[in-house]
């Protein structure tokens, strides 16, 4: 995955590209992510921090194949705590920096990218957004901060049924239920 940055003016724009993978990231690219909001985050002149994606995907989290691999060499464990290990704390850190971030969710959001776009502050989603948790498919409990975000976000309830039932919503029910804040058309998304 590549990280792209445009600044315009207080405002930079980061865009998470790589449409073969989904926007998927693996222990290098969540690293790229972390530093480069990270650095957005530490910029004085940055008042404002617009995180979208390229192409269908916003972000699928980690990556799928890598999972896969790691589940058949016995090494999940190690690649789950590595990407935690970077993903949580840069949650964290977004949920408490005074930068404003917005998620532009220009298409399906999962996994480890649905975290990421919760722990911004506002998110606007295009009418081709998807939100899905993913993690039971592969196995594994919720993280990425989806099981304290997305709680506050849409009450406990909603939450449960999301992540037990495996449920995708489309950005219409994401913000009818809270989860996103505005649904705009796909031209609109970024100029929103």
């Amino acid at each position: 995955m590549t990280v792209g940055v445009v600044r315009q003016d207080q405002i930079a724009v980061m865009t998470l590209s790589d449409e073969e993978s989904n926007n998927a990231f693996d222990a290098i690219s969540m690293a790229m992510i972390s530093t480069e909001l990270t650095r957005l985050m530490d910029d004085p002149e940055v008042r404002s921090i617009v995180i979208t994606g390229s192409g269908r995907v916003f972000c699928a989290g980690a990556d799928i194949q890598s999972f896969k691999s790691a589940i058949e060499e016995g090494t999940a464990a190690d690649l789950v705590s590595t990407l935690t290990g970077i993903l949580h704390p840069l949650l964290v850190r977004m949920r408490g920096d005074p930068t404003v971030i917005v998620a532009a969710v220009n298409g399906a959001a999962a996994g480890g990218g649905l975290g990421l776009a919760l722990a911004c502050d506002v998110r606007i989603a295009s009418t081709k957004a998807r939100l899905a948790s993913a993690f039971f498919r592969l196995g594994l409990s919720p993280d990425g901060g989806t099981t304290w975000l997305l709680p506050r976000l849409v009450g406990l309830q909603n939450a449960r049924r999301f992540l037990f039932e495996d449920q995708t919503w489309s950005a219409q029910e994401a913000m009818d239920l809270g989860a996103v804040d505005e649904v705009v058309e796909p031209e609109e998304l970024i100029p929103r």
